[in-house]
């Protein structure tokens, strides 16, 4: 599934935006999880997307 794949991708790129704090990075891995949270149907993806989201919000706390 290509969309799949994109997602892993994707959800590579936010891991390493948090454990590396590259602002810009941090950034686009916020409004990514905010754009996915909109379109999240089950309440288990959109705890996922929110805790995403908690841990981008601290990284980029501790990259200021």
């Amino acid at each position: 599934n290509m969309a799949g794949m994109t997602r892993l991708k994707e959800l590579k790129r936010i891991e390493d935006a948090i454990r590396y704090k590259g602002n810009a990075e941090l950034e686009w891995a916020d409004s990514y999880c905010a754009a996915r949270l909109k379109i999240a149907g089950l309440s288990r993806n959109q705890k996922r997307w929110r805790d995403l989201q908690k841990e981008i919000a601290a990284a980029l706390q501790n990259a200021k």
